[in-house]
């Protein structure tokens, strides 16, 4: 009989990072360190890839490198592979961890195939809330209360209360953010009847809430639509900074101190140039998971120019920024601290012309990909405005 790598269990952190975040990559818990924020899925991991090492160094497992063929090619660049070659112990390791992968993914699509069916009081959302089956609609929809939706921040996470428990949307309608949060305001205001499907299996203390809204800080200008073209000497002129919660899967992803945004007039002797310049500074720590230090901190950076009376972005180019490790002050504890002046910048790209907004929003998303404090920024004012 072939050999079969185990299946995730419930209770596997892996599969609690990928209910909560949506996307797992085991690779990150190949390395050595501690994972002092990360232990538990560091040794979950370890143990598996054991199991499945063991497999192979018994014969068990001699097919499992073919069926998991297209798992290594996308998780390890060829260079890796071609060192798996001449290294049997990294390459067991290699096959473990694409099985790993396989196990996580085969995982979510299992439970993201099973929100489909009607919720049942085994759901685990149930078991640990069980008041919820009496406000289950005949189309498996919880109703909302006034109680539910009472913290306002908690709403602003897309998430309601009920006997302690947080209870999440489901994961078909937990990308629709903004959707969900109106949804939880119209419950709270009591004058709709509201209801929504749950996420059958996720469900955590209030205080383990990933409070993603609340925890991240910024201050300076807040951006509005009425602000958005004023040179109004409140609206330009002032550093803003956002700064990233660091103990989130998204900080071991992508790690990132904040991002600066800076508004400014194009001329300060001219007050007839209806020109409005912005720069955007991202801020990457200089030391790596296990805060040992880098070499550099590498930043993206972007420069756009709008025409505040044609209401028009007619410029826009990024770039990234090498700042040397050793004179570079921002850390953790201070993100906001000066980054002083980059050894080396290449620009990337640019855009010249009438920029409709969304085109624009688009550029700037896709450059800065993975950094969410540019929507923290931009989003509110940019997203579905005409072009």
């Amino acid at each position: 009989m072939a050999y079969l790598p185990p299946k995730l269990q419930g209770g596997s952190a892996l599969l609690a990072i990928g209910l909560a975040e949506d996307r797992v990559h085991v690779t990150d818990f190949m390395g050595n360190g501690e994972y002092p924020a990360h232990r538990a899925e560091k040794d979950e991991a370890e143990r598996y890839v054991a199991s499945v090492v063991a497999a192979l160094a018994h014969g068990e497992a001699n097919a499992l490198a073919g069926e998991l063929e297209r798992y290594l090619g996308a998780m390890f660049p060829p260079d890796e592979l071609r060192a798996g070659e001449t290294n049997p112990a990294l390459a067991a390791r290699q096959i473990g961890f694409a099985a790993l992968q396989r196990a996580v993914d085969d995982a979510l699509y299992e439970l993201e195939e099973r929100s489909f069916d009607a919720p049942t009081p085994e759901d685990l959302a149930f078991v640990r809330c069980p008041s919820l089956l009496d406000r289950l609609t005949r189309d498996g929809l919880v109703r909302l209360r006034a109680s539910d939706v009472a913290d306002e921040g908690l709403r602003a996470e897309g998430v309601f209360v009920v006997g302690g428990c947080a209870i999440y949307p489901h994961p078909m309608l937990a990308p629709a953010r903004e959707l969900v949060v109106e949804l939880l305001d119209l419950a709270a205001a009591a004058e709709l009847e509201v209801a929504i499907a749950i996420h059958p299996y996720r469900v955590t203390d209030v205080d383990e809430v990933p409070m993603r809204l609340l925890e991240d800080y910024w201050y300076g200008v807040k951006l509005t639509a009425e602000n958005l073209d004023s040179l109004d000497r409140h609206d330009v002129g002032v550093r803003t900074f956002h700064a990233a919660r660091q103990d989130t899967v998204e900080r071991f992803f992508f790690p990132l101190l904040g991002t600066w945004f800076d508004w400014e007039r194009r001329s300060r002797n001219d007050a007839g140039d209806p020109v409005k310049r912005l720069y955007v500074r991202e801020v990457r720590p200089a030391a790596d998971r296990q805060g040992e230090p880098l070499v550099a901190a590498l930043n993206r950076e972007l420069h756009a120019e709008r025409d505040t009376a044609a209401r028009r972005f007619t410029h826009v180019d990024g770039k990234m920024c090498w700042y040397d490790a050793v004179d570079y002050e921002p850390t953790p504890s201070r993100p906001d601290a000066p980054l002083g002046t980059p050894r080396l910048s290449r620009k990337l790209w640019r855009v010249d012309g009438r920029i409709p907004d969304a085109t624009w929003e688009q550029l700037v998303g896709l450059h800065f990909r993975q950094n969410e404090l540019i929507a923290e920024h931009l989003g509110a004012v940019l997203s579905d405005r005409p072009t």
